[in-house]
């Protein structure tokens, strides 16, 4: 009996060779599969901060600053993703985009709370 983990694996096809052929996605172990998705969601914030600079800079304000998501801020903050799912409301660093309804984290704010977290005001 053969599980996901043990499935033979080639190399790893590209975003480009899956959104071409989604049913590759079939014979792929589920360790691959994980590493697809980690690359489309770091992908999906950096769209993201993408799209808000460029719609900042047509209504001439100045680059808007980058942000993350939640998987992101879990680790630069040393937290659980379920930690920042509950307490996002109290951060003021922390806002809930109304394009996509996601959670997201303004990088300087972060970096601000960990410094003064470490006595760095």
């Amino acid at each position: 009996m053969s599980d996901a983990f043990s499935r033979p694996v080639g190399p790893a096809p590209s975003l480009a060779e899956v959104l071409a052929n989604p049913a590759v996605l079939d014979r792929l172990a589920v360790d691959v599969l994980l590493d697809l998705r980690r690359q489309v969601r770091h992908l999906h914030t950096d769209l993201d901060a993408a799209i808000v600079r460029q719609l900042a800079a047509r209504r001439g304000q100045v680059a808007a600053e980058r942000v993350i998501g939640v998987e992101e801020a879990a680790k630069r903050l040393l937290t659980s993703e379920d930690t920042l799912y509950a307490k996002w409301k109290k951060l003021p660093f922390a806002y809930k985009d109304p394009l996509d309804g996601k959670i997201k984290f303004r990088i300087s704010g972060i970096d601000r709370y960990l410094g003064s977290r470490r006595g760095e005001d």
